[in-house]
């Protein structure tokens, strides 16, 4: 694989990074312990990502997870808009092993809202380890706001990656 294919960037710059927990702090959603907000290149398998466990961030980038996660690899790999974490399918050890990585960072139950453009998505990423999360029935209770959430995520995270969008 080339170096420049299959990468993934952190967004830490400090402004991005404090409007993006302002705004999720004001949310205030019961049950939800993480949000993610990135920005994906289908075409030549990048990603930017801003997390709200940054330490969940800074292990995702030092261990190289990327190319291997299983999350990551279902929103590349699928023209779906909507998934839960618990239709994925880990399928080697590896996965298995970053699924697990995050459990132990508090984010075990979640699912995935996608705003797909033709060479660009944005990927909205809500989890919790609150064990009885149902994710699909948050979803269905709750989609106009969460679209919401996604489009004023996105203005959050546009100046990090507007180089990349094509139009």
């Amino acid at each position: 694989m080339k170096e420049e294919e299959n990468c993934y960037k952190p967004v830490f710059n400090h402004n991005h990074r404090q409007a993006f927990q302002d705004y999720i702090n004001a949310l205030g959603i019961k049950n939800l312990d993480y949000f993610a907000i990135g920005f994906q290149d289908p075409i030549h398998q990048k990603s930017f990502a801003l997390m709200s466990n940054v330490d969940w961030q800074k292990t995702f980038k030092a261990q190289e997870f990327a190319p291997y996660d299983p999350i990551r690899k279902a929103a590349f790999g699928s023209s779906r808009r909507f998934f839960t974490f618990d239709q994925i399918n880990c399928c080697d050890n590896l996965g298995k092993e970053i699924m697990r990585q995050r459990k132990k960072h508090g984010i075990s139950q979640g699912l995935v809202i996608m705003d797909r453009h033709l060479g660009h998505n944005y990927m909205l990423t809500l989890a919790t380890d609150y064990t009885r999360f149902d994710a699909f029935d948050f979803y269905m209770r709750h989609t106009e706001s969460l679209m919401l959430i996604l489009d004023d995520l996105k203005k959050i995270i546009q100046p990090e990656v507007k180089n990349y969008i094509i139009t």
